[in-house]
């Protein structure tokens, strides 16, 4: 893996610190994944990864593993269908249609690895049996982790098709988005980050400078004692 689990946990709590702040309460439901990741991309670039957006098909097993073979259905999917009519009339509206959105990252910046080196990072992961109950579907299996970070070609439980044409209605549905203002552009995200990195700064100088204080007056005190 590129990053150590540790640093996994790091960047989805990096991404879900801006989803929340830009996009309040809205980041806690299951119909974010496009936004997930939108944040996601920023998080997986301050780790030293470079990260690209994939749409598609996506698909996990809801059942215990036993049930696989028997139950009808065994899974819960999001299936990428362009010709279906409520996709059709989702895309006209500049709406996401039945599909999921996730990342890739295909190593460290400064080295781009073959595709089949490639890691899953979906970081919406953990909402999905959310959308699976909305259509009074049981979730009986193993849940999905709050987020699945993977690489390519090592899945269980789960199938991630990316699709071009999906990921470039995807791509274009974020881009108009920051451009109507909905979403915050990279500039205004960083100029929160560098903030808050200078308030936490500040903060820490402030904490050294109590404590530096109050053991000055310690020595001073022992040494109007000696």
């Amino acid at each position: 893996m590129f990053l150590t689990p540790k640093k996994q946990g790091k960047v989805y709590k990096h991404a879900r610190s801006n989803l929340i702040h830009f996009l309040g309460t809205d980041a806690e439901t299951h119909r974010v994944c496009l936004f997930w990741a939108y944040f996601g991309l920023l998080a997986l670039a301050r780790a030293g990864l470079r990260g690209v957006l994939q749409a598609g098909s996506c698909s996990w097993i809801m059942v215990p593993e036993e049930e696989v073979a028997t139950a009808d259905p065994n899974s819960f999917s999001m299936v990428w269908d362009p010709d279906d009519p409520l996709s059709k009339t989702a895309m006209s509206e500049g709406r996401l249609p039945e599909m999921h959105c996730w990342l890739a990252t295909t190593g460290p910046k400064d080295d781009y690895r073959p595709a089949d080196e490639w890691e899953i990072v979906d970081l919406a992961a953990g909402q999905i049996p959310k959308m699976a109950a909305e259509f009074d579907l049981e979730w009986r299996g193993k849940l999905p982790p709050q987020y699945f970070w993977c690489k390519q070609g090592q899945m269980e439980g789960c199938i991630y098709e990316p699709n071009r044409e999906a990921t470039l209605f995807a791509d274009g549905l974020l881009k108009q988005l920051v451009d109507q203002g909905k979403l915050p552009h990279v500039s205004e995200i960083l100029q929160r980050e560098r903030a808050n990195k200078t308030g936490k700064t500040n903060s820490l100088q402030r904490g050294l400078s109590k404590r530096r204080a109050k053991a000055l007056q310690k020595r001073n005190r022992r040494s109007r004692r000696s």
